[in-house]
């Protein structure tokens, strides 16, 4: 079975904070996403409020977050996580891909919106319908 000092479930802003830090600590890090780094900011059109970013698009803003990972040599595979036990006291992260035991886990996995599920609104996402109330609030 695969040994990890550091697995990191979730590779938007969080999990990529934690896997830079991890890196510049001397840490083995593995960051393990089922989809696109970046997480939830890859649906947003524009960036206007991430500090020293003046303007991005979200997809962009992932991307530097999935750079700056990599500056440290981060270690990034694209797996699904089952689930996380306890076996014989040893942390274990069961994936789609094989069971990797961990020193030390970060859950970042974010979260999602909840949708209303009203007649349009899949296919609206974007195009009049959004979920920032800070953004569209007002």
């Amino acid at each position: 079975m695969e040994k990890r000092e550091l697995v990191i479930i979730g590779a938007g802003p969080a999990g990529m904070t934690a896997a830079i830090y991890g890196r510049r600590s001397g840490l083995d890090v593995l960051l393990l996403e089922k989809g696109a780094t970046g997480g939830q900011i890859n649906i947003t059109d524009e960036i206007e409020n991430w500090p020293g970013v003046q303007h991005a698009t979200g997809p962009e803003l992932g991307n530097m977050f999935r750079e700056h990972a990599l500056k440290f040599n981060t270690e990034i595979r694209i797996a699904d996580v089952k689930k996380v036990e306890l076996r014989d006291g040893k942390k274990i992260v069961v994936t789609d891909k094989g069971d990797i035991e961990a020193e030390a886990i970060v859950v970042a996995t974010g979260a999602h919106f909840r949708r209303l599920g009203c007649e349009g609104e899949a296919e609206h996402i974007g195009q009049g319908v959004s979920f920032c109330a800070v953004c569209d609030g007002a």
